[in-house]
């Protein structure tokens, strides 16, 4: 329409309303009313607002909107249910006031922990800035992680409800999943056919270097890549991991649960995306169910947590970060140069049989180039509940470690030998660095540590290259990079001002 100089038809609002053509609507009224009509001649997932009602009756929950367009979602829902309630980060404000990162995760939900502890709440809900992620806190200000709260829904909504259909893990979710899957009654008709191969590892890119294809296959839930469009992909194919064309009717409901790591979900009859709102009244409805049962009640995430890895067949499961060997978090995200980055996939993948990690032997080891590595590991009695992923985000310039492990001491050993790789693969291109802007470029995509900080101290030293000048060259760079480098450059920058002192 530019370029031909097109009229663009310009009209006043009250005639485009005349004619019909300027139509108002409350997505928020609308959202409310859609989610209470679950159940009522759809395949959709009920909510008990009057059970949600009595367990919350003399309890508060915390919501942190992240100054997002979630804004009076979760509140309004809390509202309908009769539940009390506080919020914080509530306005409108691009520039995230109070927050470091628009995330619902730790460390960024600190926030919402705090509060939580403050006001001795029941728990606390938390979302993203576009509100397509949760983040959930225990009374006591205790961060419960992605892979946990999907491993409890799993249980809630298939073993206890009953409720049926395809349940969805991905590559670096929990491998409970999979059990409590296969514990779901009369739901085989929504499990991968006999001897189905995720769609992902038979990809030609994919390349399997330790162990076999069948080690790949799930039985109870499928297995896909990391990302929400891959579980909604499982909506759209056969039981064999094949695209169905035409699509049934019911395709919509035909997955039960599906669920990320990096905190987002959707079920059956859902729209097809994730939907932070959503899972958090589903956290919230699964609460007041264990809470008001007769018999055994289980009145906080962490009650439910320790009876669910307590059953038949489960075990407790550790996502260990480098400060704490008891940790839940289960990611570690690593800010390194890009020729880093590959390099670290590409050393896992270049293992051979006979390789060992953190001194453990590998039952299982493939991934694609670039991308993904993916590893079970196995003790020395022989256990195999294991697991490691090294992947390059394909949202944001940073690697993501995940760690799963059966004991939480190993678990830190595994993750401080993978973290280990990484930074000596960071300090070989901090080495290679030919000139100060390929350094300072280096510097503002690697994380500082006392290591990638003497090497930089020796290439300034073996080069001749004047301090101030490298810091010249940072100020100007950190001008066209984005929040989180600018930070991570800030870091450099003041290490490099106190060198020159």
């Amino acid at each position: 329409m530019q370029l031909t100089d097109f009229d663009g038809r310009i009209t006043s609002l009250d005639v485009g309303r005349g004619q019909g053509k300027l139509r108002g609507f409350d997505p928020l009224d609308d959202y409310v009313t859609w989610i209470k009509a679950n159940g009522k001649g759809n395949a959709r997932i009920p909510i008990d607002f009057d059970r949600i009602r009595e367990f919350f009756n003399d309890k508060l929950v915390v919501i942190d909107e992240f100054h997002g367009s979630g804004r009076g979602y979760l509140t309004r829902l809390l509202g309908e249910a009769g539940a009390r309630y506080t919020v914080i980060h509530a306005q409108r404000d691009p520039e995230l006031p109070g927050l470091d990162y628009a995330n619902p995760e730790e460390p960024f939900i600190n926030p919402l922990k705090a509060k939580v502890t403050e006001t001795g709440a029941h728990l606390g809900l938390g979302m993203d800035t576009d509100a397509d992620r949760f983040g959930v806190v225990d009374k006591g200000g205790v961060y419960f992680r992605p892979n946990q709260i999907l491993t409890m829904l799993v249980r809630y909504l298939g073993v206890e409800r009953g409720l049926t259909g395809r349940v969805i893990a991905t590559q670096t979710g929990s491998p409970l999943i999979e059990v409590l899957a296969g514990m779901i009654r009369g739901n085989d008709a929504n499990k991968p056919a006999k001897d189905a191969l995720p769609g992902y590892v038979s990809h030609p890119f994919y390349k399997i270097v330790i162990g076999g294809r069948e080690d790949r296959i799930l039985k109870n839930a499928f297995l896909v890549p990391v990302g929400i469009k891959y579980i909604e992909e499982i909506r759209r194919v056969d039981r064999a991991y094949q695209s169905e064309n035409p699509l049934p009717s019911n395709w919509r409901d035909r997955i039960l649960i599906g669920g990320e790591e990096s905190s987002g979900l959707t079920t059956r009859g859902h729209v097809t995306d994730k939907d932070g709102p959503w899972a958090n009244l589903l956290i919230m409805d699964m609460l007041a169910y264990f809470g008001t049962r007769p018999e055994n009640p289980l009145t906080t995430i962490a009650e439910i947590w320790d009876d669910t890895v307590r059953m038949p067949g489960l075990w407790e499961i550790f996502g260990c970060s480098p400060d704490d060997a008891t940790s839940h978090t289960g990611r570690v995200d690593v800010d390194a140069p890009l020729e880093a980055k590959e390099a670290f996939i590409d050393h896992y993948l270049n293992l051979n049989p006979a390789g060992k990690i953190a001194g453990m032997d590998i039952a299982y080891l493939g991934g694609i180039r670039y991308e993904v590595a993916e590893m079970q590991l196995v003790d020395a009695e022989g256990d195999d509940r294991y697991q490691l992923r090294v992947r390059a985000s394909g949202t944001e310039p940073i690697n993501r470690v995940y760690v799963e492990s059966k004991d939480p001491l190993q678990g830190r050993v595994i993750i401080d030998a993978t973290l280990a790789r990484l930074e000596a693969l960071t300090i070989n291109e901090i080495n290679a660095a030919y000139s100060q802007w390929r350094l300072v470029d280096i510097l503002s995509q690697t994380s500082f540590t006392e290591k990638t900080w003497q090497a930089v101290e020796a290439v300034i030293d073996r080069k001749g290259w004047p301090v101030d000048a490298v810091k010249d060259k940072l100020v100007k760079l950190m001008a066209a990079l984005e929040t989180r480098n600018r930070k991570i450059a800030a870091l450099w920058l003041d290490a490099l001002k106190a060198h020159n002192s």
